[in-house]
């Protein structure tokens, strides 16, 4: 049995609607919704205050960022990293022209899991005749600094009410 889905022609007509639409300002309620939305996140966020967890940062720096470098080491890439002690974000970046994992080279998809399955996020984009894997982590924990939930109820309440009265 053989199957297929594809969806690039899809995808590529909706784009290509997209971007030739007309782009048109936002209403005052638009706005006001987006605002809301922007003040909800703010508000969960400030609820809390980011510590480094020494511990991720030093797995980072210590196993995950040499074990990409093992794989670019054999695949032939490229990889890259970027901390900030500041908001405790660290990236890795593996730039390459392939990208090989099997069963015959344990080592590398041992590592390759062991990146992926901590990561907060991962995206892969095509950058030419290379691709690019983003990974991001979160070296932080956090604790509770204040109890905003009252604001958070009032704020979900208004976006619900602009939401149903757009029904």
């Amino acid at each position: 049995m053989k199957k297929e889905m594809n969806y690039i022609e899809e995808y590529q007509w909706d784009r290509l609607v997209f971007e030739k639409e007309e782009k048109t300002p936002l209403t005052n309620e638009q706005r006001e919704y987006f605002d809301l939305v922007k003040l909800l996140v703010e508000t969960r966020e400030s609820q809390y205050k980011r510590r480094k967890n020494k511990q991720k940062w030093d797995n980072f720096i210590d196993i995950l960022y040499p074990a990409l470098c093992n794989i670019a080491e054999i695949q032939g890439g490229c990889v890259k990293m970027n901390t900030c002690e500041d908001t405790c974000y660290a990236g890795l970046i593996y730039i390459g022209n392939n990208l090989m994992l099997d069963i015959d080279r344990v080592q590398g998809l041992t590592d390759f899991n062991a990146i992926l399955s901590v990561a907060d996020s991962f995206s892969i984009s095509q950058r030419g005749e290379y691709f690019e894997m983003h990974f991001t982590f979160e070296l932080y924990d956090k604790i509770k600094i204040a109890d905003l939930s009252g604001h958070i109820m009032e704020i979900e309440k208004r976006l619900k009410e602009i939401r149903c009265s757009n029904l």
